[in-house]
């Protein structure tokens, strides 16, 4: 079965989590980006004005992401209990039906 880890990690601790994850599945792991929340002075505040105001940011997802997978497992930080922005940016953007969630 074809398995990609595709994740989001502000801090690390959800990279950590997507690399076990992946390894004992013996799946892909994929990394999406978010320029807008780079470190720096901004970053903090484009992320948690983002969260208040429910936008969505632009996100860099990697073209393995593209391909067929039997399975698709999402790796999400928890941020202000609920679905990260950058998680609501892709989900309409690639066509997943039914993703499996890893939350840290």
């Amino acid at each position: 079965m074809a398995t990609l880890v595709l994740f989001y990690s502000a801090t690390g601790n959800t990279r950590k989590a997507a690399t076990a994850l992946a390894g004992a599945l013996g799946a892909e792991l994929c990394e999406i980006t978010c320029s807008a929340y780079a470190k720096g002075f901004w970053g903090p505040f484009r992320k948690a004005y983002d969260v208040l105001a429910g936008r969505n940011p632009p996100v860099e997802i990697p073209e393995m992401a593209d391909q067929v997978w039997d399975m698709i497992v999402l790796g999400s930080p928890v941020w202000g209990r609920g679905l990260r922005r950058p998680y609501a940016a892709i989900c309409g953007a690639m066509e997943v039906t039914m993703p499996a969630w890893q939350c840290s």
